[in-house]
């Protein structure tokens, strides 16, 4: 892994990336620097494709989204399949989410001790999680809203 990586994830959001290259779909290729000393001398960076985005569809969103990605040809990966595959991501660990915050509600998710009941106990916060997730979907094909729009927090204050 790049060293720049790790020191920059955290402060990715006020990183400024500077356009070197605007490409077709809205996005722009840069570089990420692992110091500012290199990013001055322009030595040891790694070219990235920024692509920033809105999700004005979704209520409560964050007003800007940037993407940075290896993945330069925007033939090969659009801007746009990207935005909406991260946002797919986001979903899927909203799931996880669910599942180990607030479904289980509890400081220590398993508490038991021997493998085969910790693998029981997995089981049933499984099973939970998937009846509730048949009910969400059922409530959101009643209310011709997408399932994975519903939120598992506010079903359960229902």
């Amino acid at each position: 892994m790049h060293p720049c990586w790790s020191r920059q994830t955290a402060t990715f959001a006020a990183t400024h990336f500077g356009s070197e290259r605007n490409l077709p779909d809205g996005a722009y290729l840069s570089h990420v620097y692992p110091s500012a000393k290199d990013r001055q001398h322009k030595t040891r960076g790694i070219e990235v494709r920024v692509i920033e985005y809105a999700l004005e569809e979704i209520a409560d969103a964050e007003p800007n989204y940037r993407l940075i990605t290896n993945w330069l040809d925007e033939q090969e990966a659009p801007a746009e399949e990207l935005t909406a595959l991260h946002h797919q991501r986001w979903t899927i660990e909203q799931t996880f989410d669910g599942m180990k915050t607030h479904l289980a509600e509890r400081a220590v998710t398993l508490r038991s001790k021997r493998p085969q009941l910790v693998l029981q106990e997995l089981y049933a916060l499984l099973i939970v999680h998937a009846a509730i997730r048949r009910m969400m979907t059922q409530a959101a094909a009643a209310s011709a809203q997408a399932a994975q729009d519903l939120s598992f927090f506010i079903i359960r204050a229902c």
